[in-house]
């Protein structure tokens, strides 16, 4: 059955043709018109219901989706959204959402480029990231943010770093500020001291204790003050206590042992 109207020829038309059923071609539609869309009823091609192509399209302009279904990543269909693949999705330039970017199997970044700065890097947020899992770093992490932490404030995620768990270091950890906890300070090293620049705690400076000192070891001072029973200063010598001292065992002096009160 050829149809009601056969021609060997061409078929010119003037003004609009209309069909009931569909129109075939076994050598394509080419239109001349250059009318740009601008709304789903504009253009040089039409059409009330949807467009099903079994091949490549390539599109000279942009694409513009008025369709406004959300996509759900944990959908039991993978078809939500207004733009739905089976395939990847390529991208020459940039890919701007005005909502989230979510996916199932994770977010692949082959750009390699390093950051100096917050504004820099493969990965660029103006906002915060949350992190439900770990966050694996091969390089560096550097925070800008100079907010104070206070010991005991009332709010426990004061400061520039926060964490609701502990903090482990395979490496030194250094601050410029001080090293302050709530809870106590517990090193496992067992690195014996010989020296005061050796130990498990060392300090270039002095160490200021509010409260009692315990030594399952000794305690040697290296310092050679010479202590004066009729200083002016109560403090000389090596050694000094505003209380008494008190010893188990014998009291062994290299020097004088002198006492201004008997």
């Amino acid at each position: 059955d050829r149809g009601s109207i056969t021609t060997e020829g061409g078929v010119m038309v003037e003004k609009d043709i209309y069909s009931n059923g569909i129109i075939h071609s076994t050598q394509g539609m080419r239109v001349y018109s250059q009318t740009d869309s601008n709304w789903p009823t504009s253009g040089s091609i039409t059409t009330e219901g949807g467009l099903g192509v079994n091949k490549h399209i390539y599109c000279g302009g942009g694409i513009e989706v008025t369709y406004t279904e959300q996509a759900n990543v944990y959908s039991t269909s993978s078809s939500s959204g207004s733009i739905h693949t089976k395939g990847g999705i390529g991208a020459d330039k940039d890919i701007v959402s005005g909502g989230y970017m979510k996916t199932r199997t994770g977010i692949h970044v082959y750009a390699n480029t390093d950051s100096g700065h917050y504004s820099q890097g493969s990965i660029v947020t103006e906002g915060g990231m949350g992190v439900k899992g770990h966050l694996y770093n091969q390089g560096g992490i550097e925070v800008t943010n100079t907010q104070q932490a206070y010991l005991y404030s009332t709010s426990s995620s004061a400061g520039s770093i926060h964490s609701d768990g502990g903090i482990a270091s395979d490496k030194d950890i250094v601050a410029s500020g001080n090293l302050k906890t709530a809870s106590g300070l517990q090193v496992t090293s067992s690195t014996e001291s010989s020296w005061y620049n050796q130990g498990s705690i060392t300090t270039n400076g002095g160490i200021g204790v509010a409260k009692h000192i315990y030594s399952n070891g000794g305690i040697e001072v290296t310092n050679t003050d010479q202590a004066y029973v009729y200083s002016t200063s109560s403090s000389t010598g090596s050694i000094h206590t505003a209380g008494g001292i008190g010893a188990n065992r014998d009291i062994g002096a290299g020097g004088y042992f002198r006492t201004a009160s008997g």
